[in-house]
């Protein structure tokens, strides 16, 4: 669940023929990098709720040997959060510079289009994203720290903490998920009602509608999520994980699984945004009149 790092800021001007690029650069997203990351992380999935009910029925004695034994489960998971963190707010700035580009070339604005405001809401937007940048890196650092922990008190107070990071990315990731939709909902309302007539800035507003529609269904799981996640951790922290006689997890809690379940949500959530890139970049060089013809013309 990585999304590639933001690169270098470009100035937007001139012509733009490389708006497209830019994009690309922010959108494009490849799991863990090439890095062999993602299966570190599905191994750290499969320990995790051995970790915690050991640690959370350690003695004191024991307890520091065996936190340090998990260390790198705890820090697998951490990590990816925290890489997640700064990804969201790189994709958060993007969506500022496309608001920009829109207003300063003759994109819909609530002047022009009675009711219907998109910059508006891409401010909207952007702030339901810097939210989810600040939540991610917040719940990441909360694990790393559980390598910190003194006492198996402390350990349960962080597994506490970490369900109440899980409720903030909860509620943060169902405002994504509505201003998603509300942005998309944005376009198709100034997109063509016959394609016969449309012009190609028309059509483009079609396609990046539906893209930004499908985004918004893919936060709306990861909101889902992370309620679930909210569970597990609050049944950890209040010494409320057990086993079966046989030694079986028992079903109340089975962060690992959940965890990977947050993981499959956020890589469809990845091609999700990649579609988005391509129908966004069209919008913006028929806007300055490069390529696909200018906003005037008809089909």
């Amino acid at each position: 669940m990585y999304i590639r790092p933001p690169q270098p800021r470009v100035r937007l001007g001139a012509v733009e023929l490389k708006f497209a690029d830019l994009l690309e650069t922010f959108l494009k997203l490849d799991g863990i990098d090439g890095r062999g990351e993602q299966s570190l992380l599905t191994d750290a999935f499969h320990k995790v709720d051995t970790a915690f009910l050991k640690l959370n029925g350690a003695t004191s004695e024991d307890f520091l040997k065996l936190e340090h034994k998990y260390d790198p489960v705890t820090d697998a998971i951490g990590e990816a959060f925290v890489k997640l963190s700064g990804n969201f707010g790189g994709i958060a700035e993007l969506g500022l510079d496309l608001d920009r580009l829109f207003s300063a070339n003759g994109g819909p604005t609530k002047a022009s289009v009675d009711t219907i405001s998109p910059s508006a809401d891409f401010l909207k937007l952007d702030a339901a994203l810097t939210a989810d940048a600040s939540d991610l890196k917040s719940f990441g650092s909360d694990f790393l720290k559980l390598d910190s922990a003194p006492t198996v008190a402390d350990f349960l107070k962080m597994e506490t903490a970490l369900g109440d990071g899980s409720v903030r990315l909860a509620t943060d990731m169902g405002d994504s998920a509505k201003f998603f939709t509300q942005l998309g909902e944005d376009f198709l309302k100034i997109a063509p009602t016959s394609v016969d007539t449309a012009t190609p800035l028309q059509m483009e507003f079609l396609k990046l509608g539906q893209a930004l529609e499908a985004v918004g269904n893919q936060f709306g799981p990861l909101a889902t999520d992370f309620t679930q996640l909210s569970s597990d951790f609050y049944a950890y922290g209040g010494g409320g994980a057990g086993t079966n006689a046989n030694g079986a997890l028992l079903p109340a809690v089975q962060l690992g699984a959940d965890l990977m379940t947050v993981n499959q949500d956020f890589l469809k959530l990845d091609g999700a945004l990649h579609n988005v890139a391509t129908p966004a970049a069209e919008t913006v060089l028929t806007l300055l009149g490069v390529g696909g013809g200018g906003a005037g013309k008809t089909g």
